[in-house]
This record gives structure tokens, C-alpha cells and sequence, in this order.
């Protein structure tokens, strides 16, 4: 195994990390939106090497957020020191994250005192839904005292 001080961050640009962005959100089915796609896209992307290989990737948007974090499974090892070491880059006091993006999210739940959620994503499925879990909307009845209640709270 290497040792985490071999492992250099080197600025790249988006064509270079491009296809291990891809890889990595199909493999973990991770939905993602324009939103957060351009925050991505518009950073300063940065590829972690050790020696000639690809140890994983980062990206700063703005100088001060993080929008993207991988380390690949033969260096997980130093992922939570390598994720350290990237929020000393730049001007590092946030991070924005899909929240199917397991990895990234738990460092950053280990890493940040605070937290604001924005959205949240989910996995699309074309799986019929239960009847008892549709929601049925109907119009409020004021002479209904549960649907008063309702209403109160």
C-alpha cells in the first residue's frame, strides 16, 4: 500500500476526470441534476495521483466548494486523510454533494460542522407503486373535523 504523502493532487481540466465521473455515477446509480451538474463542470478539477496511477479525483468550485470527491477502491485506505487534505485546498468551507453519493456524503457528515439541505435526489424507478403508498389528494372538507385539524397543523 502506498503512503498518502505519495499522493499528489495535480490540476487538470474536466475532459481529463470526465469519464471517471461518468463511471462512477452509473456504477453507483447516483442521480444527479443541472444543478449540481454545473457546479461540477465549472471548477477547478484535480486528479490524486501516486506515481503513473490515478488514485481518485476532486473539484472546487469557486475556490470554496467542494463539488466532487472519489478515491478509488485500491486507496479507500486514505480516503478519509486525502479528503482532509482537500478541504485545505484552495479557499475550502463548503461542499455541495448529490445525496446518492455515499462516499462523498459520509466525509463530508465527518467533516462539517454544519449541514443545510438544499434537495434531495432519488433513484427513478419505473416499479409499480403500491396502492397503499399513493398519495391521494382530494379537496379539504371544512365540516370534517379531522380535515380541520389537518388543516391547524
Amino acid at each position: 500500500m502506498s503512503n498518502i504523502m505519495d499522493i499528489k493532487f495535480i490540476r487538470c481540466k474536466w475532459e481529463d476526470i470526465h469519464s471517471f465521473v461518468q463511471n462512477y455515477i452509473k456504477e453507483y446509480r447516483i442521480t444527479v441534476d443541472t444543478y449540481w451538474d454545473g457546479f461540477a463542470i465549472w471548477s477547478n478539477h484535480y486528479l490524486m495521483t501516486c506515481g503513473n496511477e490515478t488514485a481518485g479525483y476532486f473539484a472546487i468550485n469557486r475556490g470554496d466548494t467542494i463539488a466532487l470527491f472519489n478515491v478509488f477502491p485500491f486507496y479507500a485506505a486514505h480516503a478519509q486523510e486525502l479528503f482532509a487534505r482537500v478541504k485545505k485546498y484552495e479557499q475550502v468551507t463548503n461542499a455541495i454533494v448529490a445525496t446518492g453519493d455515499e462516499l462523498f456524503l459520509s466525509h463530508c457528515l465527518d467533516s462539517f460542522a454544519r449541514i443545510e439541505k438544499e434537495m434531495y435526489m432519488s433513484i427513478f424507478t419505473e416499479k409499480d407503486m403500491l396502492r397503499r403508498r399513493c398519495i391521494r389528494l382530494r379537496p379539504a372538507d371544512y365540516k370534517n373535523d379531522s380535515d380541520i385539524e389537518m388543516i391547524k397543523l
